[in-house]
């Protein structure tokens, strides 16, 4: 006979199904990227990205309950050994492929671009005016103050900027690893857990290192790392970090705050005011005042600089063969090859058009995750990562040059979506 309200455990399997998709994922910008042709493969890699979004919300609505895990000294341990030892081996990695890829403007203009801001800066000089430094091109500059800012820190010590933008990762790893610990007990899904974005990342460092030898992305990663982790915290001053983090190094996530915010307010407002204030004063303060009020019409250049280099990239390369389509949009990533192939008219007709498909189907993905919210009225702190992750499937597919390394955030992403479901379920049973 079992004792009313007593408690049964129970198998989860969607977190080891989320797993495996995490690592096809992965596998699509990295050793799967390409293998099945330049059309099928990003519809296929949508497909996974969608379910990965969508299967948290089938779980959460059966009527099992998760119990609190405890976690013992012993797992705590050993999931910080396997923290450190990735990150160390990582790091190892990363020594060679920064002695492999020399920092120059030829290669990228990435870097030397964020060794003028940080120049500009320390010699007093206007950051946001136009710059001649690059080869002597005439150039806007258009990265946002947190995407260059931190450097100061490598220039000032005289290291490598890339070990300063690891860093970030680092850091932002070792919060997913705090993370990790709330929703696991048992030492195999610890391990697993704690192993995942390490594998992620030395699949991106063995099959993509480019990525990390000529960008800083990896502080990009970082900083979305920061936000996941907020979202997960009660802590209005760590939101309010991750938000200002994001925010001023990219606007990818600005159609999807409001939604965030929304959330954020209905499960307490006055928290939620912090938040916003520490987010605000933020921009105020690093962004606006110093840089942006010297120069109210730099934001509008910067973005046309970067809508003119986009046009650059919709051409072929002077390094490719003639006849050969751009190189940057047919390497099996994203949908700008079908409006390059498909679309009528000319180049910048087709961009155009590509242009309002982002827009139109990056608003369309946010209300319908608001569509969802409001008849659903899901309580679980997943469901803005969910909806994150549901909008930047369609932000990152209709983006108009699909970089490799534009991808880390939203499978890094993948990642912390897949460790906050438990291996396990605990059901109470009657008599």
């Amino acid at each position: 006979m079992t004792v009313a309200g007593s408690e049964m455990r129970l198998f989860n399997v969607t977190p080891f199904v989320l797993l495996l998709l995490v690592i096809a994922e992965a596998g699509f910008f990295t050793f799967f990227r390409n293998t099945l042709g330049i059309y099928a493969s990003p519809v296929a890699t949508a497909f996974v990205s969608l379910l990965i979004a969508l299967l948290p919300l089938l779980n959460s609505s059966r009527p099992a309950k998760i119990s609190p895990p405890e976690t013992s000294r012993s797992h705590f341990a050993s999931g910080w050994v396997v923290f450190v030892l990735g990150i160390l081996f990582a790091a190892f990695k990363l020594h060679f492929i920064f002695s492999r890829f020399e920092i120059n403007v030829e290669s990228s203009d990435i870097i030397p671009a964020i060794h003028v801001y940080v120049q500009r800066l320390l010699s007093g000089q206007q950051v946001y005016s136009t710059f001649t430094e690059l080869n002597g091109y005439h150039v806007e500059p258009n990265y946002l103050p947190l995407h260059w800012l931190p450097f100061v820190i490598s220039k000032t010590l005289n290291f490598d900027p890339r070990w300063l933008a690891f860093s970030f990762l680092a850091i932002g790893i070792a919060l997913y690893q705090a993370s990790v610990f709330a929703k696991s007990s048992s030492l195999p899904e610890i391990i697993i857990k704690s192993a995942l974005p390490h594998l992620v990342l030395l699949l991106f460092i063995q099959y993509e290192p480019e990525i990390f030898g000529r960008t800083v992305e990896t502080l990009i990663a970082g900083y979305y790392l920061i936000l996941f982790f907020s979202i997960l915290s009660g802590s209005p001053v760590i939101k309010g970090i991750g938000i200002l983090c994001c925010l001023l190094s990219r606007f990818s996530l600005v159609l999807w705050l409001p939604l965030y915010l929304h959330f954020l307010f209905k499960d307490d407002g006055k928290r939620t005011l912090k938040t916003v204030a520490i987010a605000a004063a933020g921009v105020l303060l690093i962004y606006i005042i110093p840089f942006l009020s010297q120069d109210w019409h730099s934001l509008a250049r910067g973005y046309q600089n970067y809508s003119n280099a986009t046009a650059g990239e919709w051409h072929p390369q002077s390094w490719q063969q003639p006849g050969e389509k751009p190189f940057s949009l047919f390497r099996g990533i994203g949908f700008a090859s079908f409006f390059y192939d498909f679309a009528k008219d000319g180049v910048e007709l087709k961009l155009l058009l590509l242009r309002k498909f982002h827009l139109l189907f990056s608003i369309a993905a946010v209300a319908a995750a608001a569509f969802y919210y409001f008849k659903k009225r899901p309580e679980s702190k997943l469901f803005p990562l969910l909806a994150l992750k549901f909008y930047f499937i369609f932000f990152f597919s209709f983006i108009q040059i699909p970089y490799t390394y534009l991808y880390l955030v939203p499978v890094f992403l993948s990642v912390f979506i897949a460790s906050q479901l438990s291996f396990s379920k605990t059901r109470e049973i009657g008599v």
